[in-house]
C-alpha cells in the first residue's frame, strides 16, 4: 500500500484512529488486558505484556497483563537483570531490538524458550515522570520500528501509564481494590494463601487442637531441584510447574484442611481431623502419587519429585513458628533419604534439632571467646618409619557443651556462613606453628596437612586470599597439603577448578579424605 507524505498508509492511519476511538469507548473490561491484546493485534505480535516495577531494586518484575499466542495468560514474575526490559526502563522513549534479540541478551532463557526474535518496549511513567512499569511486544520474527509502530505504541503507552499510576495510587475499581486486598494474604502466582495467612490459620489450628480428640499435622512440601527446572526450561515453565502443583494440592485438600505457598518451591498443608498420626503419612503418600504425574508446559513435559516433612500438632501449647520449624527440619531429613521421601519430626529429631540450634547460637561467638584450638597428629611414613608431617586438627571446647566434635559443628558453620572466619583461624594458626617448627629444623621438609571445607575455596578470589596470607609466613608452599572431604565436594559441587589449579600451580598439594 502506498505511503502518504506523512509516512503512513491510509490503512495505518485508519488503525491508529480506531485504536484511539476504542480506548475512548472501552468499558467493563480489564484495561490492561485490552491494551496488550490490541497492541499485539495491530503489530501482529506473538506476545505483549505490561509489567509493574518492584518496590525493591533487586525484586522481581510482575506482569499485570500477559498476552501470548492469541490469548491472555496467567501473570508471572521474572527477574529484570539481563533482560531487554532492564534496558527499556532506562530509556525515555521506545526501545527496539528489531532482530536477533536472543544474541543480545544471552542470559535471558525465556527469550530462547519462547523463540523470540524481536522485542520493542517503552517505559510507563507517572505524573512526575518516574518510571513505574513498562509495556512491550515480542515477535518470533523480525519486527521493524517504523512510524506506525511508534504511533501505536504512543497511543497505548499513554493510556497504560495513566491506568498503571491509578492502580498504584489505589484510585481503582472495587474489583481491583479487592485484588490488592487479596495480595496481602494471597500468593500472586498460585493464588494460594501465603505465609502470613498460613500463620493466622495455624494459630487457630493449635487453639482448636487442645479440645479435639482427633489429630492434626503440618506437612512441609518441597519440590526437589526446582532451580534446575528454571535453569533448563526457563522461568515461564517453572511458574507453570508451581501453578499446576498448587492446583493439584488444592484438589487433595479435604474439608478442614488448609494449603499455602510459603516459599519459592515450598508449600505447607495443614491436615485436620486425622484419626491417628499415621494418617498424616497416608496424606503425604497421596500427595507424592498425584504430584508424580508429568506436568505439561508450552514446550515440554516436566516430572518433579518432592520431599515432605511432617510435624504432628500437639494438644499442649506450641508456637506456630516452632511447629513450622519442626516440619521444616523433618523435610530436610526426608531430602537426605532420597526423592519422594517422607519423614516425621520425632523425639530423636527434636533432641538433634535443639542441640543444633544451641550449637549454632554458641558457634557465632566461639572465635571471639577464643574457644577454638588446634592439635597436631603425626603422619608417619610406614615405608621407613620416619615422620612425614603433621595434620592440624580443629578442636572446640565450650563451657556449656564441653568438647564438640568437628563433624558436628563444621556443617553448621557452613550453613551459617561462619566457615570462612573459622577456616582463616585454622590456616593462620597452623601456618604459625609450621613457622616455629621450621626455625628448629635443619630443612623445611616437614609437611603440614590442613583440613579445608570446599566452601572455603569457593569464595570469590579464595586463591588470592590464601596466597596473600602465605606471603608473610616463613614456610614453603610445597610443605602444605590441603585436605578436602571427597563426599562433601561431590555434595556441594565446590570449589571451582580455577581456584584449585591456581593453588596447585603455586606449589600447594591436595589430598582427598573420606
Amino acid at each position: 500500500m502506498k505511503k502518504k507524505a506523512d509516512g503512513l498508509t491510509s490503512q495505518e492511519k485508519e488503525n491508529i484512529e480506531k485504536a484511539l476511538w476504542d480506548l475512548v469507548k472501552i468499558k467493563d473490561v480489564d484495561i490492561f488486558d485490552f491494551i496488550t491484546t490490541s497492541i499485539a493485534h495491530y503489530l501482529e505480535a506473538d506476545y505483549a505484556f505490561i509489567s509493574i516495577l518492584p518496590k525493591h531494586k533487586n525484586g522481581q518484575v510482575e506482569t499485570i497483563s500477559f498476552f501470548a499466542n492469541g490469548r491472555i495468560k496467567e501473570p508471572y514474575h521474572y527477574k529484570l537483570t539481563g533482560t531487554p526490559c532492564a534496558s527499556v526502563i532506562k530509556q525515555t522513549d521506545i526501545l527496539a531490538f528489531e532482530k536477533d534479540v536472543q544474541h543480545t541478551f544471552l542470559d535471558d532463557k525465556d527469550l530462547v524458550a519462547m523463540n523470540i526474535q524481536s522485542y520493542i518496549g517503552a517505559p510507563l511513567t507517572d505524573a512526575n515522570n518516574h518510571v513505574i512499569g513498562l509495556m512491550s511486544v515480542m515477535c518470533c520474527r523480525p519486527l521493524k520500528k517504523n512510524l506506525f509502530v511508534e504511533k501505536i505504541f504512543t497511543v497505548y503507552r499513554s493510556r497504560a501509564s495513566i491506568e498503571l499510576a491509578r492502580l498504584i495510587q489505589e484510585k481503582i475499581s472495587k474489583k481491583s481494590k479487592q485484588k490488592l486486598l487479596d495480595m496481602v494474604d494471597k500468593d500472586a502466582l498460585t493464588q494460594l494463601p501465603n505465609h502470613r495467612a498460613l500463620m493466622v490459620e495455624l494459630s487457630q489450628f493449635i487453639k482448636k487442637q487442645r479440645f479435639e480428640t482427633k489429630h492434626a499435622a503440618v506437612l512441609y512440601i518441597d519440590i526437589n531441584n526446582f532451580k534446575e527446572i528454571n535453569d533448563i526450561f526457563g522461568h515461564i515453565a517453572g511458574d507453570t510447574v508451581l501453578i499446576e502443583t498448587a492446583k493439584r494440592l488444592s484438589k487433595l485438600c479435604r474439608k478442614g484442611d488448609f494449603i499455602a505457598r510459603v516459599g519459592g518451591d515450598e508449600f505447607i498443608l495443614l491436615a485436620n481431623h486425622l484419626s491417628n498420626p499415621n494418617d498424616a503419612g497416608r496424606v503425604a503418600r497421596r500427595i507424592i502419587y498425584h504430584l508424580s504425574r508429568a506436568i505439561p508446559t508450552d514446550e515440554n513435559s516436566i516430572n518433579i519429585t518432592i520431599s515432605i516433612g511432617i510435624a504432628i500438632i500437639p494438644s499442649s501449647k506450641t508456637s506456630t513458628s516452632r511447629l513450622i520449624e519442626y516440619a521444616d527440619v523433618a523435610m530436610y531429613e526426608a531430602k537426605k533419604t532420597g526423592k519422594n521421601s517422607i519423614r516425621y519430626f520425632t523425639q530423636t529429631l527434636k533432641v538433634e534439632y535443639k542441640r543444633k540450634k544451641t550449637i549454632a547460637n554458641l558457634l557465632s561467638s566461639a572465635l571471639k571467646k577464643k574457644e577454638f584450638s588446634l592439635v597436631y597428629q603425626p603422619i608417619i611414613d610406614i615405608t621407613n618409619n620416619t615422620l612425614f608431617g603433621m595434620e592440624a586438627l580443629l578442636r572446640w571446647h565450650n563451657p556449656e557443651l564441653e568438647t564438640v566434635n568437628p563433624e558436628e559443628f563444621i556443617p553448621i558453620a557452613e550453613e551459617k556462613n561462619l566457615i570462612q572466619a573459622i577456616g582463616d583461624f585454622v590456616f593462620h594458626s597452623a601456618c604459625n606453628q609450621l613457622e616455629r617448627w621450621n626455625q628448629h629444623a635443619k630443612n623445611n621438609e616437614l609437611k603440614l596437612s590442613i583440613n579445608f571445607s570446599p566452601l572455603q575455596l569457593s569464595y570469590h578470589q579464595a586463591d588470592k586470599h590464601i596466597l596473600s596470607i602465605l606471603k608473610d609466613k616463613n614456610i614453603l608452599k610445597k610443605q602444605l597439603i590441603f585436605e578436602l572431604t571427597e563426599s562433601t565436594m561431590i555434595e556441594k559441587q565446590t570449589p571451582g577448578l580455577d581456584t584449585l589449579n591456581a593453588l596447585s600451580k603455586a606449589g600447594i598439594d591436595f589430598a582427598l579424605d573420606d
